[in-house]
């Protein structure tokens, strides 16, 4: 039973099979050229969007701008699994195209379904089974985006999480992140970023490390010239009999000379979907998660982007309205990429409001 999917591609203005479009509005500023979508039922999409509450579960919200880039390449879905009780939120940005996020879209939840169907069955903890799921959904991928030049340059990086009652497990690849928010103002962070550009960090140096052992190169923080992300569904030209391709397509491109071609030597595949896992048990004191593009992540630091959430969770504002306050302030400080964000509260309005009645100390700004 789907109770929410959305795409950030279009203006939330009419529904058409789940999906919400109008047209491209002339921008008189650089905040006015925005597509959006946020987070309501597929099947009751209106232009003033409401929370989305399981019967007997957490609350969750979404919303997804294009702020100032040229085109929307990201995609958000969110799903209750009625069969296996658990919610499912995925969060896909895409590059060189939408084709890659749009069939993640389509597509990764049903995998992911069947692989945890198989896993209970089996015994297999809940991050192999994810990464087992990303791995047959990328193969599937590839199948699809193979014998189109303009497909087979489409990838997408996917932050997926699976949400139950006391639990939250999540895979990813590239550099969208997620991250739980805890009462005694302490973060979990649930995802790695993939990059191979940033300040240095153990994880670029790794991920650095990696696409060279695999013959492959990293020039101006792009892999092979091209990625800024080293883990990524799709991007046929980037695995197996791809390669070959990437060679002398980026020799008719004009990326590298012929005589570099020829020296390149690949072991294995320098973008890889094989992802990072993360699990948490939820208590007491967790009290909201949030999984966002890195439209936000690159204007706001985890640590801030939580604090100002739980600042609006206090106020009294439902998970809609605190991704939709997440985005606004991303868009504010002119992100230069889409913003897609989803918000869900582990906790209740009474909990909230019994947060404001207590104590407050010098250090209550903080809350």
């Amino acid at each position: 039973m789907s109770l929410a999917t959305a795409s950030g591609r279009f203006s939330c203005l009419h529904a058409h099979q789940g999906i919400v479009a109008t047209q491209p509005v002339t921008p008189v500023h650089p905040l006015a050229r925005r597509r959006k979508c946020s987070g309501v039922p597929a099947s009751t999409l209106t232009v003033s969007p409401s929370p989305v509450r399981v019967p007997g579960f957490h609350e969750y919200g979404f919303k997804a701008e294009q702020g100032l880039r040229g085109n929307m390449e990201d995609e958000l879905h969110a799903q209750w699994n009625e069969a296996q009780d658990y919610l499912f939120l995925g969060c896909y940005d895409g590059h060189g195209g939408t084709a890659s996020a749009q069939w993640l879209k389509a597509h990764l939840h049903q995998t992911v379904a069947e692989k945890l169907k198989e896993g209970v069955s089996t015994g297999e903890d809940p991050g192999s089974t994810l990464a087992s799921a990303f791995k047959h959904a990328d193969n599937l991928l590839l199948e699809h985006l193979q014998g189109d030049d303009e497909l087979e340059q489409t990838g997408s990086t996917a932050t997926v999480a699976i949400v139950r009652q006391d639990g939250v497990s999540v895979a990813n690849v590239g550099d969208s992140q997620a991250c739980i928010m805890r009462r005694d103002r302490s973060l979990v962070q649930l995802t790695t970023p993939h990059r191979v550009y940033g300040p240095k960090s153990q994880a670029i140096a790794d991920e650095v490390a990696r696409v060279k052992a695999a013959g492959g190169w990293v020039y101006d923080g792009r892999v092979c010239n091209i990625l800024a992300v080293s883990r990524a569904f799709g991007d046929w030209e980037m695995k197996g009999i791809g390669l070959a391709k990437l060679l002398s397509a980026g020799v008719e491109r004009g990326y590298w000379p012929q005589e570099f071609a020829d020296k390149q030597n690949f072991t294995s595949d320098p973008v890889i979907v094989n992802p990072a896992t993360a699990s948490a048990d939820l208590t007491e004191e967790d009290e909201f998660l949030v999984v966002s593009t890195d439209g936000l992540w690159d204007v706001m630091q985890p640590r801030e982007a939580m604090l100002y959430a739980r600042k609006e969770l206090l106020r009294g504002k439902s998970a809609q309205e605190v991704a939709e306050s997440l985005v606004e302030v991303a868009l504010k400080r002119y992100s230069s990429d889409n913003i897609s964000t989803l918000v869900v509260d582990f906790k209740d309005p009474e909990y909230w409001a019994g947060q404001n009645k207590k104590p407050r100390g010098f250090w209550s700004f903080l809350s």
